[in-house]
């Protein structure tokens, strides 16, 4: 499991780092998000990747299953 937390210093530049990494995992997937919930977006293959972004913050969670992923996020995001 990799976690990747980073804090800008301004959401303008969170905004910009979230929309590269939207960009670079709809290229590794080959399809955009497959879910896209309550600013969260979620790519499946064979192996999972989800991303969420607010008050100049991005948290990036690549396991290798949804409920790893969603596990993690859920003790990162508190």
């Amino acid at each position: 499991v990799m976690v990747l937390r980073s804090v800008w210093d301004t959401s303008a530049e969170a905004d910009e780092f979230l929309d590269a990494y939207v960009t670079y995992a709809a290229r590794r997937y080959g399809h955009p998000a497959n879910e896209l919930a309550g600013g969260l977006s979620c790519w499946y293959g064979d192996d999972t990747l989800c991303l969420t972004g607010a008050g100049g913050e991005v948290i990036v969670v690549l396991g290798p299953d949804a409920s790893t992923v969603d596990a993690v996020l859920g003790v990162v995001a508190e």
